[in-house]
């Protein structure tokens, strides 16, 4: 008996698309004798099924024959007319068959890779300015929130700062259970207070109580209202920031795979807002994201144009494990691939131009 998969790689990134696999893969082994065969053109590597893929070519039990593009008896000119009519990565996966990540990704598998340094929470340091930023969520979505600082890559130059996240939390709620605020609340006070008094900043949507009694509590609690700007300025930040290796993420699984999976799409033009397939989420984006441009507006750091073209600085990073105490206690360097040439960031300025934003600030 076979079972046969076609087109796997292009099944949609929700839960259900992943329950009807493992329902199939687990039922192999009932029926003797049983075999099955997958049958696909390339996908996106931050897509589930590529991480089947990976596990299987180092199995001894799958048998994989992977076929490089294009199919042979498709004429020349018959591909080149197709060219322009695909996206450069829909080209890549279906006619040359090579996983690529797609264009609309807020990050490359690379670029996450590189990104994500910590390997736990970091303690407050003295004389450090801190930020808590919250997205909050109760049923559906989840609560995340998030302690952040920005600093100097090099001591003796004024360039792009780097933000690193120090700690993240989440609470996951349901319909008949949803996200206890208290428990938030009595945690996003307590980071406040441990983090040299940070300034909160949330969305009012759903956190407006929970703002006024933070406020009540003494926190510098401040609302981070979501217009159609402020949404791109989370989206634009996160996206060069993640991009160009200016921020240090904990290598939380949960984390990269959200982050892999996160979109960015144009709302109107020159606009982008962080997005998500069905069944997926981004609350953890959107909760950095705040944190990143937050603190990219802070009078202390870069304004946003300088910020944005101090990008393309070619001077690689030094390991900061050699001077460590430059660095928060509990910190560990993990092994970085070699930084690529940064692209050129002229777009990127050319988006916040006409977003309206000015190179006096975000």
């Amino acid at each position: 008996m076979t079972s046969d998969l076609d087109e796997f790689a292009q099944w949609p990134e929700s839960r259900n698309a992943r329950r009807v696999w493992t329902a199939i893969l687990s039922s192999l082994h009932k029926v003797p004798g049983c075999r099955l065969v997958i049958l696909t053109s390339a996908g996106e590597p931050s897509h589930w099924i590529f991480k089947i893929l990976e596990e299987a070519r180092r199995s001894d039990i799958w048998r994989i024959n992977e076929v490089p593009g294009p199919l042979p008896w498709i004429p020349a000119a018959e591909l080149e007319a197709q060219r322009p009519l695909l996206r450069d990565s829909e080209f890549t996966r279906l006619h040359l068959n090579r996983w690529t990540q797609s264009e609309d990704r807020l990050v490359s598998a690379a670029d996450l890779e590189a990104d994500a340094v910590l390997e736990g929470p970091l303690e407050p340091q003295s004389g450090v300015r801190y930020v808590v930023t919250l997205d909050v969520g109760l049923t559906n979505d989840a609560c995340v929130a998030v302690v952040a600082h920005s600093e100097q890559r090099y001591e003796d130059r004024a360039e792009a700062r780097r933000v690193v996240v120090d700690r993240l939390a989440r609470w996951c709620g349901t319909k008949s259970r949803p996200v206890n605020l208290d428990e938030v609340e009595a945690w996003v006070a307590t980071a406040s207070r441990s983090y040299n008094g940070a300034a909160i900043h949330a969305d009012p949507w759903q956190a407006d109580g929970l703002l006024q009694r933070l406020q009540r509590r003494g926190a510098r609690a401040e609302q981070f209202n979501f217009t159609s700007t402020s949404v791109g300025r989370v989206a634009t930040a996160l996206h060069l920031a993640l991009r160009n290796r200016l921020i240090w993420l904990p290598r939380n699984d949960d984390l990269l795979a959200e982050l892999a999976r996160v979109r960015l799409r144009e709302s109107q033009p020159g606009v982008v807002r962080l997005d998500h397939d069905s069944g997926e989420h981004d609350d953890q984006a959107v909760a950095i994201g705040i944190a990143v441009a937050v603190l990219l507006e802070s009078s202390n750091g870069l304004r946003v144009k300088e910020w944005i073209e101090s990008m393309a600085d070619p001077q690689p990073e030094s390991d900061p494990s050699s001077n460590p105490d430059a660095h928060p206690v509990g910190w560990r360097w993990a092994p970085m691939p070699d930084r690529p040439h940064l692209p050129e960031t002229a777009a990127a300025v050319e988006m916040l131009r006409r977003m309206g934003l000015t190179p006096g600030g975000l």
